[in-house]
């Protein structure tokens, strides 16, 4: 008789995007309650074109991460049970580029919004990813695919660099 499958975490079930959203969002709503002091109007337009870049740098970065693992047939959510381990494209360069591209296209909104309180808010999804959802997804990274996957970690950082 098979054993029950592990119980996930709450952190599993709860879609990185709608993590990021909630924190924007509660950002954008303390901009409006507790409105901070507003840049120069001479960096408005700064803001806003690296904010755009970032906003392109997401795409660039996401699309292709999700394309391969949609090709390779092996799950983009992190409750799913992955049945490849990719390693190509953008995953050369980070373990988690769609993470890394959530958190860029945050970064270029708030720029593009002039909007400060979603910037300060920025670290609590990114400390919730940190300690909760990828430790997780590594574990069953590396119960799926043992040495491949740990010496793919020693190759590639969990956000960026090598």
């Amino acid at each position: 008789m098979d054993s029950p499958e592990p119980k996930r975490s709450f952190w599993l079930r709860v879609p990185p995007p709608l993590v990021f959203a909630t924190c924007f969002v509660a950002g954008l709503q303390l901009d409006w309650l507790i409105a901070p002091s507003a840049p120069p109007e001479s960096l408005a337009p700064a803001a806003w074109a690296l904010g755009v870049t970032l906003c392109t740098v997401a795409g660039l970065l996401s699309v292709p991460a999700i394309l391969l693992l949609v090709r390779r047939r092996t799950t983009v959510v992190p409750h799913g049970r992955s049945t490849a381990l990719v390693t190509a494209g953008p995953y050369r360069v980070s373990r988690n580029p769609m993470y890394l591209g959530l958190a860029t296209v945050y970064v270029g909104l708030a720029l593009v919004l002039s909007s400060l309180w979603p910037l300060l808010l920025l670290p609590l999804p990114i400390w919730l990813l940190n300690t909760r959802v990828i430790p997780m997804e590594e574990r069953a990274l590396s119960e799926a695919f043992g040495d491949e996957y740990r010496a793919y970690q020693r190759r590639v950082r969990r956000w960026i660099g090598r």
